[in-house]
C-alpha cells in the first residue's frame, strides 16, 4: 500500500512537471502615501506582501512564491558519485563507493488570492558494498495559501518522505530555507538515519492581520512517524506528535518588528505518551535591502517523559548579501520543536528531546559568471528526558565546495565533508567526497493574465 502511495504521489508531480529555478523571484510593491486612508492602507499592506520563500527538494534553491506569472513548471535532476569511509557508525566502519540520482519535479500555480506548489523529488543509491545495495527514498510536498480578504488569509502544508533514507547521509544536498538563503540543515546529516520508516507533517495555519502594523496567526499540525522495523517483535515502532502555535507580530517600523509567540507538542505512541508547553518573545530586524536578523527567547516547561521540567530555549538567524556575489549566514536554537530547521530525517526525533542546532555558511552564486563557492558548517547536541530512550547525540561537521556553471542550465561541484560525531556512544567520525553534475533547465516562466 506504502509503495502505491510513493508511485501516485510521484505520478502526481511528473504530470505538473517544468523547470527549476536558478535564482529568487523578488515582488514588491510601494506602501501607501501619508494621505491614504486608513482602509486603503491596510488594503496595499495586503496585498504587498513580502516574498515567501521555500526550499525546492533535494537541490539547495529557494525560490519566492509569490512571483507575477500564473504558472511555472519546475524539473531537473543531479548524479552524484562518491566515497564515504564510514556511512554505518560502528568500532569497523562500513566503506562505500556509491552513486545517487536526485530528479525533482514540481509545479507553481498562481492566482489573485491564492498560491499553490507541489514537489515531488526521490533519491536512487546504488552502493559499491552487496550488503548496503541500492536504496530509494521518496519526498513530496504539497502547499497551498489563499486569502479570504484582505484581513484574514490561511495556508497549509503536507509533507511525506518514505523509503531507505542511508542516502540521506550521503546526498550533497542537506538544506532549508532560513529567510532568502537556502541553509545547510545540520540535522539532516547528524541525525540521519538508515532505517525505513514514512514520515509526514501536516500544518493548517490562519492569519488575521489587525491593522497596518498588527497580525495574528495560529498553526496546528501533525506529525506521524512509522518504523517500518526489521520483523522482530516491537521493531515497528508508531509515533504521532500534535502541535499548535499562536503568535503575535507588531511592525514597529519598516525596518523591525516584535514578536510573540506560544507552543505546545503532545506525544503519543510508542507506548510513551508526554505533553510541553514554552513561549518564544523576540524581534526581528530588516535594516537594509540586503540584511535581516531576527531572535527570540523564551521558556519551555513540560514534564520528565520527554524533556527538562523547565527549560530556557532560544532561536536566531542573521542573512547578509554582502555583495551581488557573496553572502553569509548564520542560525542557532535551542529548542524543542526545531523552529528555523525543519525537521529532518528522521523526521521529529528532535521534538522528542533538547537540542542544540548551530549553522553557518558563507557562499558565491555564479550570477553572470561562472564559478560558485560555499563554505558550511554545523553543531549539534541532543539531550533526551527520562521516558524515552536517550537518542544522545553529539556531531559537528565542515564542508567546503566548489561549482562550476558549464552552460545555463548544467553544471559541476565537488564537495568534501569531514564529520564528527558521537552517536549513542559510537564514534561516527568520517571522511565524505563526492562529484555532482546537475541540471536545472531555466526556461521563462509561463505568464499572462491571472484569473
Amino acid at each position: 500500500m506504502l509503495h502505491r502511495f510513493g508511485l501516485l504521489l510521484g505520478l502526481g508531480a511528473l504530470l505538473a512537471a517544468g523547470t527549476v529555478a536558478r535564482g529568487q523571484e523578488q515582488t514588491g510593491t510601494p506602501g501607501p502615501s501619508a494621505g491614504e486612508s486608513s482602509s486603503a492602507a491596510e488594503a496595499a499592506t495586503a496585498t504587498s506582501q513580502p516574498p515567501r520563500y521555500v526550499q525546492l527538494l533535494n537541490t539547495n534553491q529557494v525560490i519566492a512564491l509569490n512571483g507575477e506569472a500564473r504558472y511555472r513548471f519546475l524539473y531537473g535532476m543531479s548524479l552524484t558519485g562518491g566515497y564515504d569511509d564510514g556511512i554505518v557508525p560502528s568500532a569497523q566502519p562500513t566503506r562505500v563507493g556509491y552513486t545517487l540520482w536526485n530528479p525533482h519535479v514540481g509545479l507553481i500555480a498562481r492566482k489573485p488570492r491564492s498560491e499553490f506548489l507541489i514537489q515531488y523529488a526521490p533519491t536512487v543509491g546504488y552502493f559499491n558494498d552487496p550488503a548496503v545495495g541500492r536504496l530509494v527514498g521518496h519526498q513530496g510536498e504539497i502547499f497551498a495559501r489563499g486569502d479570504f480578504s484582505h484581513r484574514w488569509s490561511w495556508d497549509f502544508r503536507l509533507a511525506s518522505r518514505y523509503g531507505s533514507f542511508a542516502a540521506s547521509l550521503l546526498s550533497p544536498y542537506h538544506f532549508s530555507a532560513v529567510g532568502s538563503f537556502s541553509a545547510v540543515n545540520p540535522q539532516t546529516l547528524l541525525l540521519g538515519t538508515t532505517a525505513d520508516r514514512l514520515d509526514s507533517n501536516a500544518t493548517l495555519g490562519l492569519h488575521w492581520r489587525l491593522g497596518v502594523r498588527d497580525e495574528m496567526y495560529f498553526t496546528g499540525g501533525h506529525n506521524y512517524t512509522n518504523s517500518f522495523g526489521t520483523g522482530l517483535p516491537g521493531s515497528k515502532i508508531h509515533v504521532n506528535r500534535s502541535n499548535f502555535t499562536l503568535g503575535m507580530q507588531h511592525a514597529v517600523s519598516r525596518r523591525w518588528a516584535l514578536t510573540a509567540a506560544a507552543n505546545g507538542i503532545h506525544r503519543y505512541g510508542a507506548t510513551v505518551s508526554c505533553t510541553h508547553y514554552g513561549a518564544l518573545f523576540g524581534v526581528a530586524v530588516h535594516p537594509n535591502s540586503r540584511t535581516d536578523l531576527a531572535v527570540s527567547v523564551g521558556p519551555e516547561l513540560g514534564d520528565t517523559g520527554c524533556i527538562q521540567p523547565r527549560l530556557v530555549t532560544y532561536q536566531g538567524f542573521a542573512t547578509v548579501h554582502l555583495t551581488r556575489h557573496w553572502s553569509v549566514y548564520v542560525a542557532a536554537e535551542r529548542s524543542t520543536s526545531a523552529p528555523i530547521f525543519l525537521p529532518a530525517a528522521p523526521a521529529g526525533s528532535s521534538l522528542d528531546q533538547l537540542t542544540h542546532t548551530a549553522a553557518a555558511g558563507v557562499m558565491r552564486d555564479a550570477i553572470g559568471g561562472h564559478l560558485e563557492m560555499r563554505l558550511d558548517g554545523g553543531y549539534i547536541s541532543t539531550e533526551g528526558g527520562t521516558r524515552i530512550r536517550p537518542f544522545n547525540t553529539q556531531g559537528k561537521f565542515i564542508a567546503p565546495q566548489v561549482g562550476w556553471r558549464l552552460t545555463r542550465t548544467l553544471g559541476t561541484s565537488a564537495t568534501y565533508r569531514r564529520i564528527y560525531q558521537l552517536n549513542n556512544a559510537i564514534n561516527g567520525n568520517r571522511n565524505q567526497f563526492f562529484v555532482t553534475l546537475d541540471w536545472r533547465p531555466d526556461a521563462p516562466e509561463k505568464s499572462g493574465p491571472i484569473h
